[in-house]
């Protein structure tokens, strides 16, 4: 009995078994960027990942253990500005599936609400791009017209306390109709 090598003298019929572990590895979970956000792993899972990010720091639940083969479904919310994708194990902006062949690393990246309102007013003006699946953020969060527009701009700078009208700003209200543009 014990762990590590084990001799078996034969100088009659013996049984021996043994049990052998699966192999285990981390998934540690970091964030980037200003805004914040949450990353949850699927119900179910345990240990759970339940990591709360704020401007990049983390704290929470942002690493645990796993036997070898477990998939680990991770989920980001955003709390403040949007969520602008994943990096590590992770590609693209939605719900992530990570299988646990290894140890991974999984970087969440929060839009500041600024940053994200100037890039948005950016893309409105056509001297930028927002991705897709950003575009379709702002406009849930917005007028829910369907279409990128002034209205989810006015939307977000609404529901970002800190926000503050940029020269980026200014210049699509300007375009705009300037206050004209704002009526509801």
């Amino acid at each position: 009995s014990g762990v590590g090598a084990c001799v078996v003298t034969l100088s009659e019929v013996r049984t021996v078994s043994a049990q052998f572990d699966p192999p285990t590895f981390a998934v540690t979970l970091t964030a980037a960027g200003g805004g914040s956000g949450a990353i949850t792993s699927q119900a179910g899972l345990a240990p759970a990942l339940a990591c709360l990010s704020t401007a990049g720091s983390v704290t929470g639940a942002c690493s645990a253990t796993y036997v070898e083969g477990t998939v680990v479904t991770l989920t980001p919310t955003a709390t403040a500005g949007a969520f602008g994708g994943w990096s590590g194990a992770c590609t693209g902006f939605g719900p992530c599936q990570v299988e646990v062949t290894q140890a991974r690393a999984v970087t969440a990246t929060f839009l500041a609400p600024q940053l994200l309102i100037d890039t948005f007013a950016r893309a409105l003006l056509g001297e930028g791009s927002i991705a897709p699946e950003i575009a379709a953020q702002l406009d849930a969060a917005g007028n829910r017209n369907g279409i990128r527009d002034l209205g989810d701009l006015v939307a977000l700078m609404d529901h970002s306390p800190e926000a503050r009208f940029s020269a980026v700003v200014m210049r699509v209200l300007q375009r705009r109709g300037g206050a004209n543009a704002i009526r509801p």
